[in-house]
């Protein structure tokens, strides 16, 4: 973290005050999380899903088809952030990594595993606060549809993200976009 000017590791100051916006090093296990997956469930199934919601049909469901590209397709890079889980220092964290950033064919998955981040603080999650994942995971959504499809599409998306998890043995919570504190939400620089 920069601290007057210079860097401040939390490895060797974990009880270091953090604020937004400022650079900090981490030193821990760095793990895929699985919003990183149903992101990519969401943004093959977005369209179909806006579409159904335009209609009026509130039971969406994914046909056959649709299901296997979402699961087995690799067609384009996805537009959504690779959302990572972080213990440092007896912390939670949750490194965004934008896709565009990912070179020299380095996938989502290299970067898993006993690792250094260097990024800035992009939000704190104060303790029993909640935020919403959909900015990170759907950029290329407007604020604007993002809030419509949360308050009119938000049990349709869940049923597609509850569909998707019981086909793959996952975990979906009431909301899998929804993230509670006390956690940092952290843009990353160089992952190491």
């Amino acid at each position: 973290m920069l601290a007057d000017g210079a860097l401040v590791d939390l490895a060797q100051d974990p009880e270091a005050a953090l604020a937004r916006f400022t650079v900090l090093q981490l030193e821990g296990d760095l793990g895929l999380s699985p919003i990183t997956e149903l992101a990519a469930i969401l943004s093959a199934f977005l369209p179909s899903f806006i579409e159904a919601a335009a209609t009026g049909d509130k039971q969406f469901e994914p046909d056959f088809t649709q299901f296997a590209q979402a699961v087995m397709g690799r067609g384009t890079a996805p537009e959504f952030a690779h959302v990572y889980d972080m213990d440092a220092d007896g912390r939670d964290f949750m490194v965004m990594v934008d896709p565009r950033w990912l070179i020299g064919g380095t996938e989502p998955d290299d970067l898993e595993g006993d690792l250094t981040v260097l990024g800035t603080v992009d939000r704190l999650v104060e303790e029993g606060k909640e935020l919403s994942l959909a900015r990170y995971v759907m950029p290329t959504m407007s604020r604007t549809m993002r809030r419509a499809m949360g308050k009119k599409g938000e049990d349709g998306l869940v049923d597609v993200l509850k569909g998707f998890g019981d086909a793959t043995g996952q975990e979906v919570n009431e909301n899998p976009l929804i993230v509670t504190g006390p956690l940092v939400i952290v843009e990353p620089i160089a992952i190491y």
